[in-house]
């Protein structure tokens, strides 16, 4: 009997697993085609994508800076924006050789982790199975995340709302179940801060607000305590092949806010008419950012059924609710415009959370609605599911994109635009301190200055990074060079290093220490005794999580088997 229950439990987890990869294959290929849309970041993201790539090759990826691309002024993307979860695009384009074709098939490896990892987080939240598989469908098909992905193009947005869910019900496992576990938290909230800073920073507001909302619902002991100084140490350590970069810049010199914005919410009557109508073309050309129609059916419902919600679905109900109204202008964001909060830019972010409770809810309500049949026949309750959330999906692209900006010929990328290196810079003024800002100009022109004459000169890349040569050079012919000076911006002639100085305009300086005939600075990014060890104790960290609970079973087997055979003998 235990062995057909067995054979039982496996066929369902492959029926699950082959609905997931035919649901991810049918999104890639309905969002396939042999150029990129344009999306609102799509160039940005973009040139990230293929900037990881050209570090891989040429051996740069722990230099944190962007020699062939953004600019080429030694541009620190990698610094200040998480790149590990980029990595299997870069991967897949090795495979390929084709960067389209990598940027499709890395979405299609993502869409199938999130249906993954959706089904587990659910499954762990609900204790259900059936639940997770709804969850799954109603969270990967929702209209703000294809916004995110397709619409907005922002990638980084879109690989934190994969991980979302695990963080989520980490937490959850963490301050509001018996077993207090952690590791899921730590997990989730490390791949989080790998994908997007931003949404980290909004996470852990929620995380507080939560908190201070349901504080009389944690069961506190010393076991709770010591969990969660457990997650935030794994938390901190899993994570320093990013976050030493990042903060050491950040202490070091000022920055300023990136492209900071009014904080403004969206009108209410506008995003709940956008989210019927399902609507996920560009804001740019009228369209209202939204959660689209069965989110929204999800909240209606939930004023009928509140009642027949379990507490922790009721809880999960009104931070649906609440995560909704910060979207919109019921919420006075006028009173945090100058606060750390502004930092978020566009209030409309917190949909992804409200997507996130949101499918929560809806797997919920089906549930209940569908009660009587909801073990028998729930097979074709997935696969109609399916067909509806995937249908409302398929449609929303199709009615985005003829006639607009999403798919103009003029602004998609090509393979052509990339041959001829056509792609557009953008933002480049976002990571380059404040002491630059007034002259970036100038730097991205590329313009040298030897001593008082000036001149143009683009800098060539090689595998340590990039390189300027001179002619006829005196010693002390101070060199203002168009490169971003950051903490570890490192220089060199002819493999000797020399100090790197600001210039009048804030970028790199050197003071020539000899006479040159013939001059070559090598500039490169990085400290490298330092990085080694963020980045083996981030190894070591995510070794510990992934391996000690299956090693500690082990030994706990192996210690019960000695014992057997000492009462044996």
């Amino acid at each position: 009997m235990g062995i057909l229950k067995l054979n039982k439990r496996y066929r369902k987890l492959f029926l699950v697993l082959v609905l997931y990869l035919v649901l991810s294959l049918a999104m890639f290929w309905i969002l396939r085609r042999n150029f990129i849309w344009n999306g609102d970041d799509i160039y940005y993201q973009f040139q990230r994508i293929m900037g990881l790539g050209f570090n891989f090759t040429d051996g740069l990826l722990t230099s944190n800076i962007s020699p062939t691309n953004f600019g080429k002024m030694g541009y620190g993307v990698n610094i200040f924006y998480p790149w590990l979860t980029m990595i299997p695009f870069q991967l897949l384009y090795h495979v390929r050789g084709n960067w389209i074709s990598a940027y499709y098939l890395g979405l299609l490896f993502y869409f199938m982790t999130s249906f993954l990892i959706s089904h587990y987080s659910m499954k762990k939240f609900s204790g259900s199975s059936k639940l997770a598989v709804l969850f799954a469908i109603i969270y990967n098909f929702s209209t703000y995340r294809l916004i995110e992905m397709f619409t907005r193009a922002s990638l980084a947005e879109y690989l934190a709302s994969v991980f979302l869910p695990l963080c989520f019900v980490g937490f959850y496992q963490l301050f509001f179940s018996e077993g207090h576990q952690w590791k899921n938290l730590t997990i989730g909230l490390s791949l989080v801060i790998f994908s997007h800073v931003l949404t980290t920073f909004m996470t852990v507001i929620l995380f507080i607000l939560i908190l201070a909302i349901w504080y009389y619902r944690i069961k506190f002991s010393k076991t709770l305590v010591l969990n969660t100084f457990k997650a935030m140490i794994s938390t901190v350590m899993a994570t320093l092949v990013f976050t030493v970069p990042f903060l050491s810049e950040e202490a070091y010199q000022k920055y300023s806010v990136p492209d900071p914005t009014k904080l403004k919410g969206l009108d209410f009557s506008a995003l709940f008419q956008a989210s019927l109508n399902n609507t996920s073309y560009r804001a740019i050309e009228g369209n209202t950012y939204n959660i689209g129609f069965i989110l929204i059916v999800a909240l209606l419902i939930g004023l009928v059924l509140f009642k027949k919600f379990s507490r922790t679905f009721k809880a999960t109900y009104l931070m649906y609710i609440f995560t909704l109204v910060l979207t919109t202008n019921l919420f006075p964001w006028t009173i945090l415009q100058n606060t750390p909060v502004q930092v978020i830019q566009y209030p409309f972010r917190f949909l992804l959370f409200a997507t996130l409770f949101g499918s929560v809810v809806m797997a919920q309500e089906a549930a209940i609605i569908f009660q009587d049949s909801f073990e028998k026949r729930f097979v074709l309750m997935a696969i109609v599911l399916s067909i509806i959330a995937g249908g409302l999906w398929t449609a929303s692209i199709q009615n985005a994109y003829p006639n607009s900006l999403l798919s103009k010929s003029q602004l998609i990328i090509d393979q052509r635009m990339i041959n001829e290196d056509r792609i557009p810079d953008s933002y480049l003024a976002q990571y380059v301190p404040v002491r630059e800002q007034k002259q970036i100009d100038s730097v991205e022109k590329h313009d040298v200055w030897v001593g008082n004459k000036e001149s143009v000169q683009i800098p060539r890349a090689d595998y340590k990074g990039n390189y300027f040569t001179f002619r006829h050079i005196r010693k002390n012919t101070k060199i203002d060079l168009p490169y971003v000076k950051y903490k570890y911006t490192n220089a060199n002639i002819y493999g000797r290093p020399v100090t790197t100085n600001y210039s009048k305009r804030g970028s790199v300086e050197i003071i020539a220490p000899r006479n040159y005939n013939t001059m070559r600075i090598e500039l490169s990014y990085g400290n490298r005794n330092l990085f080694i060890l963020a980045t083996s104790l981030s190894i070591l960290a995510w070794i510990y999580l992934w391996f000690s609970e299956p090693i500690a079973q082990v030994l706990v087997r192996f210690k019960r088997k000695e014992n057997n055979v000492e009462i044996v003998s």
